[in-house]
């Protein structure tokens, strides 16, 4: 239960920061170019990117400090 716990956390997680990291990323690049070009594929899929990597890091990262007596 609580590794699924985990996974919520970093799912959520991983997805608020890929989207505040595509709005940067996206407003930085309108700045400096006139067309993004293949750079705006990129930024929509940053955020579902980053929420998979934080539910399977999240969770990882915790069994592994379990497993240390860190936590």
């Amino acid at each position: 239960m609580r590794a699924a716990a985990l996974a919520v956390v970093g799912l959520l997680g991983g997805f608020v920061g890929g989207e505040a990291l595509a709005a940067a990323f996206g407003l930085l690049t309108a700045q400096l170019t006139d067309s993004p070009g293949p750079f705006v594929w990129i930024l929509r899929a940053l955020p579902f990117v980053l929420a998979v990597v934080g539910a399977v890091a999240v969770p990882a990262v915790d069994a592994r400090l379990r497993r240390k007596g860190d936590a």
